[in-house]
């Protein structure tokens, strides 16, 4: 285990890979899909008083489906970056525990 004792790690492999633009779209899909389950109601139960309920059925599975798929998306993204979080820090408690310079549980030794 001779990476854990290297005082310069490559962080090219370490780091959590961030993709801002593809979380923002997914924030903004989410979105997109709930407005268009809050315009189907209206336009069905409103505007056509319950008398179209059918003609929109379609729609609101389509927008349920996307808040679902969208949610999944977000939901999944952020439980494996803590997944990853938790891993790295763990490793690195791990390699100072290896290296004798830990005292007790929380408390590093001065070294």
């Amino acid at each position: 285990m001779s990476w854990i004792n290297r005082e310069n790690k490559s962080r090219r492999g370490d780091e959590e890979k961030k993709y801002p633009f593809a979380k923002w779209m997914s924030w903004l899909f989410l979105a997109v899909s709930m407005l268009l389950l809050i315009y189907t109601y209206y336009r069905s139960e409103i505007t056509y008083q319950g008398a179209n309920h059918v003609k929109y059925f379609k729609y609101y599975l389509i927008s349920l489906a996307g808040i679902l798929f969208w949610g999944g998306c977000i939901t999944v993204a952020r439980r494996d970056s803590r997944q990853y979080c938790n891993h790295y820090y763990r490793t690195d408690d791990w390699a100072l525990y290896d290296r004798g310079r830990v005292d007790t549980v929380g408390a590093v030794a001065a070294s």
